[in-house]
This record gives C-alpha cells, structure tokens and sequence, in this order.
C-alpha cells in the first residue's frame, strides 16, 4: 500500500485537496503498482514505494509535481517523476533528462522496452 503526502507549506493557494488526487492517480498507476510490488520483492518486504508532491502549480509551471520513490528508511530513492495538469488530472512522465512532460500513452511505450 502506498503512503500519500503533501504540504502545500510555501503555496498562496489551498492546492491540498487537488494535490492528494494528483497523488492518488499516480499511486493508481499500472506501472507504479508493479514497481511497488518489484520493490517489496527484491526488499524481502522491507521497502515500498511512496507518492508524494514536490510542487505545486505555478504561473511558470502549471502542474503537480508527483515523485514515486522508494522509502528506504533513511531516504527516498526516486522511481519516477510525474507532471499532473490540476484541472484535468491529466498526467504526463517527466523525463529529467529532457525536461519534457511525455504523455502517458507515449511514455509507456518507450517504458516497456525497460521492463
């Protein structure tokens, strides 16, 4: 099961009940659900994964920040980055590499040759 957290601690705008969606849908996942379940197997059940927003919208960047990590019990070891569009709930893979928002239906078929 996954953990689900948000501050909205430096937002001028209440965000919390469109962040903890954002969460929730990326928690939902079919590929952040198999990269729990590989977790908790190559852990022996001793790590999970956790979702969580690391930003919030912003005049500059209109989305949700979601990161998927593994909570390693002293750290958080980034799985994936997510960008969720706060009106439509859209989620799109950030690739850090790039810097680009890649939509899912895309995203995913690059991300099966992985696993």
């Amino acid at each position: 099961m996954f953990c689900v957290v948000y501050s909205n601690a430096q937002s001028k705008v209440d965000w919390s009940k469109q962040a903890e969606k954002a969460v929730e849908l990326v928690a939902k996942l079919p590929e952040v659900i198999k990269a729990d379940k590989q977790c908790r197997y190559l852990s022996k059940g001793k790590r999970h994964l956790v979702s969580f927003v690391t930003e919030d919208p912003t005049q500059d960047n209109n989305f949700f920040q979601v990161n998927v990590a593994e909570d390693n019990g002293s750290a958080y070891h980034t799985w994936f980055i997510f960008q969720v569009e706060p009106l439509s709930y859209k989620i799109y893979y950030y690739d850090i590499k790039t810097g680009d928002n890649i939509p899912l239906k895309k995203w995913r078929k690059n991300y099966k040759a992985y696993i």
